[in-house]
């Protein structure tokens, strides 16, 4: 049987107020990588190869982070937003050498051109589960399973909202505590992306 329903007022440190903004600089954070690079700058072909193993945890990401419970930093503590574990870029350029340096009419036209290319890939970002409550939207309590969905995303077609995570595995927390699931817990997808160039280079007499 289910007990009587507490007043907002109830769950309030200071009865009677509602939202009390303040801001304090006491906030922690910790950075650890293993950053790694290799290049490669003389001949025709030159490239240069940089990844990033990291972790970024703090219990407030910036200057107008609203923390759920500031009473309690521990309860913020998590990974950051800018937390991106795995970060590589490559980048690279190749000088075709085919009539290269001929001042004919075949080397003016087919002589010169550089092929050039620019790939990143980086984890995606972190991100917590809320849950509407009488006292507002708060973390969610979460299950303990597999999160995220186990085929992929879905979009809805029609608000074309993108579905990462299993909402089964969520439900909103209780008046009575604070929910379960931490804070920026939970990953987006990752980026990747190629960006690709091609060059001519051109004497002018």
């Amino acid at each position: 049987q289910a007990g009587p329903k507490l007043d907002t007022n109830y769950l309030r440190p200071y009865k009677g107020f509602s939202n009390i903004r303040m801001r304090m600089s006491d906030s922690k954070s910790q950075y650890d990588s293993l950053q790694a690079a290799f290049s490669k700058r003389r001949g025709d072909l030159n490239f240069s190869l940089n990844y990033t193993y990291s972790k970024a945890y703090d219990n407030a990401s910036g200057s107008t982070a609203d923390l759920e419970d500031f009473r309690n930093p521990s309860y913020n503590w998590g990974p950051s937003d800018n937390n991106r574990p795995h970060i590589f870029v490559g980048t690279w350029t190749y000088r075709l050498p085919i009539f290269r340096n001929q001042n004919t009419l075949a080397g003016n036209v087919l002589g010169g051109w550089e092929i050039s290319g620019i790939y990143r890939y980086q984890s995606g970002a972190p991100f917590s589960v809320s849950g509407n409550t009488t006292t507002g939207s708060r973390r969610a309590d979460y299950a303990g399973g597999n999160p995220y969905l186990p085929n992929g995303p879905v979009v809805d077609a029609a608000t074309g909202t993108v579905s990462y995570l299993d909402i089964t595995q969520f439900t909103p927390s209780p008046e009575g505590r604070r929910g379960t699931s931490g804070r920026n817990q939970f990953t987006g997808p990752a980026v990747s992306s190629w960006d690709l160039s091609i060059r001519k280079n051109f004497r002018i007499a």
